[in-house]
């Protein structure tokens, strides 16, 4: 094998391995795109007006499930569950009867 077709398997094989990395990117952030815009529904949308778009958007929703992540929450008792929806059934009553 003479110089020029070595130097030509090497930059073919850094070439392929470029190409696959950058596909492999764009696969990624899509599939986060997918991931961040079921999870968030339309706050997804929202966030991306406020933060003025998509990168820095995502990056938001991210820190924000980084956070929701931490957390200790616990489901509710069945009872405590009932209790909590009863009492805010009453109070979206009162509200809609008083502004009606």
């Amino acid at each position: 094998m003479n110089a020029i077709s070595a130097n030509t398997l090497v930059f073919a094989v850094v070439l392929i391995v470029a190409v696959g990395a950058i596909v492999a990117w764009v696969v990624m952030q899509r599939q986060r795109t997918q991931r961040l815009q079921q999870r968030f529904g339309p706050e997804y949308a929202r966030t991306v007006d406020k933060f003025g778009g998509r990168t820095k958007a995502e990056a938001e929703l991210t820190k924000r499930e980084q956070r929701v992540a931490r957390l200790n929450i616990t489901p509710l008792a069945p009872a405590d569950a009932a209790r909590f929806s009863q009492a805010w059934n009453a109070l979206q009553s009162r509200f809609t009867n008083h502004y009606a």
